[in-house]
């Protein structure tokens, strides 16, 4: 009696220990997504004030700690601990040596742990015309070529590539052996354009995936599909459409980008073009995606630093303030002009972020009735919402 007690309670706690087991098992890849770094040396800058003085007049980046918020990207990525990093291009502010170089050492430590980094060319990455900031404005420095960038980022992608492109800066990675990254250059020819030999390069690529059963996760740094109508020249591939053709043709779901800076997700005919908002921008976010079976899924996470999410979310609002300020000149009443400005501040923040929430729907009025660029942009977006109300999460 006693026995077939103590066979039972063996197999019980067998059951429990396998429920467990299967229950907290590690997805099959996790692979953190992050773009737009914009990376610019501290070296570069010996007049912060005027540095500070560009950059609040600027885009929103928060240029002047890019480099601290990389290192602190780095530190999570070491505690998380991702199987894959993808750099989906514009690694630096705009292609300096010093930027490529500093970035490279940084990243390094990543794969000095084990966790791999890929990375791809981006439009601010090669062939631009680069600057340090100075106490008499600014004077040009030594910037990247594509050969350059290649051989500088080889350990990062493009020598353990299973197949590169010979015309690009465009390879195929094997995640594991059931994943392959596929990486598509299109910034070393004619910006925002691949090549019609990269495209038959990747054709060939894919029908051998294809054939061998291999899920390919794609990335681009240009969007494939377009975002947002206000942004589509300059924004999607220029010869997006061929590129989505052979997606479609050997069943690629998901594409990771990045370039617009906003947190968005496009899906249509079986694909999703995820692009992640910028490192740089508020609110510092990438993005993280894991495969599990069958199964892809997407979500984004913040970088843990505190004090550097407040400050970039200061250097954004300060810088849509300053763009809004030029529509809201005819704007007589003050109070009506402050509950404008209050609410492009809210949605442009949002967009970056890839979740609204309610607005002022008086002010949004308000905004619908100027013609000013930024007056379209705020519609739009806020519109767009309502298609899809929070792009920081997808799984197929």
């Amino acid at each position: 009696m006693k026995r077939k007690t103590l066979e039972l309670i063996l197999l019980l706690f067998t059951a429990i220990a396998a429920t467990t087991l299967v229950g907290c098992a590690k997805p099959e890849l996790t692979i953190v997504h992050v773009s737009d770094m914009h990376y610019f040396s501290p070296s570069l800058i010996e007049n912060e004030n005027f540095m500070w003085k560009v950059t609040m007049e600027s885009d929103g980046k928060d240029t002047v700690q890019s480099a601290l918020i990389a290192q602190a990207f780095v530190d999570d990525m070491i505690k998380l601990k991702p199987d894959a990093v993808v750099v989906t291009g514009d690694l630096t502010l705009n292609g300096e040596e010093a930027s490529h170089e500093e970035l490279r050492d940084l990243l390094g430590k990543l794969k000095d742990i084990g966790i791999e980094v890929y990375v791809m060319t981006g439009n601010h990455d090669v062939n631009m015309t680069a600057y340090r900031y100075t106490n008499d404005g600014v004077e040009e420095v030594t910037s990247f070529g594509s050969q350059r960038f290649e051989d500088h980022w080889w350990d990062f992608g493009y020598g353990e590539a299973l197949s590169q492109d010979r015309w690009s800066n465009s390879y195929i990675a094997e995640l594991n052996e059931k994943t392959w990254l596929l990486s598509v250059d299109s910034n070393t020819g004619s910006k925002g354009t691949i090549r019609k030999s990269t495209l038959d390069w990747i054709d060939e690529n894919l029908a051998k995936a294809n054939q061998e059963g291999i899920r390919v996760i794609s990335a681009t740094h240009q969007n494939p599909f377009v975002h947002n109508e206000n942004f589509v020249w300059g924004y999607q591939l220029n010869n997006a459409a061929a590129l989505i053709e052979l997606y479609e043709k050997y069943g690629v779901e998901v594409n990771l980008s990045g370039h617009l800076h906003v947190q968005t997700i496009v899906e249509s005919n079986g694909i999703a073009d995820i692009a992640v908002s910028a490192l740089v921008d508020t609110p510092l976010q990438y993005g993280i995606l894991t495969v599990s079976g069958d199964k892809l899924s997407y979500r984004t996470r913040e970088i843990s630093n505190e004090a550097l999410k407040s400050k970039a979310k200061e250097v954004f609002d300060e810088c849509t303030r300053n763009k809004v300020k030029n529509e809201l000149l005819n704007v007589l009443d003050p109070v009506v002009a402050q509950k404008m400005m209050d609410i492009a501040v809210q949605l442009n923040r949002e967009y970056f972020l890839g979740k609204f929430s309610k607005v002022d729907e008086e002010a949004l009025a308000l905004w619908k009735e100027s013609d000013g660029f930024f007056a379209k942009y705020l519609v739009s977006i806020y519109e767009g919402a309502e298609t899809r109300k929070d792009n920081r999460k997808w799984k197929n």
